[in-house]
């Protein structure tokens, strides 16, 4: 590949084209990725929240915890003097799934209560089934 007086030849304009478009395509390949990662992780909440698979009473009251942040940031709720959602809105809503006991499979109840202390959320999520209650629940 040599250069003469009269520029570049149509062999060099092809190969530094090839080279400039797989670095265009590796480019292109490596943001779309980026970005669908991005869409995951909104998303990601919302799935992880509905995902019955973890079957524990203590996985249920984290995904009500979870589910109820979620709640409360894309419906602007004031938290200020305490909030509680009960577990059939957060359902109906659709942030959860059913909880059903793990041990006869009748359907789970419960709330959250949600209050802001010292500039941050404090989340109480009270889960109650046939077998099990939430050590604060009467």
């Amino acid at each position: 590949m040599k250069l003469g007086n009269n520029g570049w030849g149509t062999r060099e304009l092809i190969i530094y084209s090839c080279i400039l478009l797989s670095f265009l395509l590796v480019a292109m390949v490596m943001l779309n990725s980026f970005y669908d990662d991005l869409g995951k992780s909104t998303n990601s909440v919302v799935d992880t929240v509905k995902d019955n698979k973890d079957v524990s009473y203590f996985g249920y009251e984290e995904k009500m915890e979870k589910a109820v942040l979620l709640y409360v940031s894309e419906n602007d709720v004031d938290v200020s003097n305490g909030f509680v959602v009960d577990l059939d809105t957060l359902v109906k809503r659709g942030y959860l799934e059913q909880f059903y006991d793990l041990h006869d499979g009748s359907k789970c109840s419960g709330y959250v209560i949600i209050k802001n202390i010292n500039n941050g959320l404090d989340v109480d999520p009270n889960l109650i089934c046939s077998n099990y209650k939430t050590g604060n629940v009467e």
